[in-house]
């Protein structure tokens, strides 16, 4: 079974809410993760792990922010020295707000209350 591990921009809060809902998904799986903080952090802490392995066997992954539209994904890839690790880098914005709005009853038995009444109408695109 593959190993990884997640390297995610934001506080520990975010690690600490983002293991149950991945946990749910991946069935005890769970990537190690490792709340970085700011952008510039998480992106440094990812290369490193890329160049000098502080988690031997585990293949790195990196969760960040897109500060923008879509579209502009790739000049930050380009700007951020992360060209070469796009098949390892996952937006937030893209990708976790429409897992997050794609599943409300996950999101109901995480808190345990009927949150999802409070999301959008619209589903998000597949």
């Amino acid at each position: 079974m593959a190993k990884y591990v997640l390297f995610v921009e934001g506080a520990d809060a975010v690690r600490v809410g983002l293991g149950p809902l991945l946990d749910q998904q991946l069935r005890g799986r769970n990537p190690k993760m490792v709340a970085c903080g700011d952008l510039n952090r998480t992106i440094k802490r990812f290369l490193d792990e890329v160049s000098q392995p502080r988690f031997p066997g585990h293949t790195p992954l990196l969760l960040i922010d897109l500060d923008g539209p879509a579209e502009t994904a790739a000049a930050v890839l380009a700007a951020k020295k992360l060209a070469r690790h796009t098949a390892h880098t996952f937006w937030m914005i893209q990708e976790m707000e429409a897992w997050f709005l794609a599943q409300p009853a996950a999101l109901d038995r995480f808190f345990k209350k009927p949150v999802s009444t409070k999301l959008p109408a619209t589903r998000p695109p597949p």
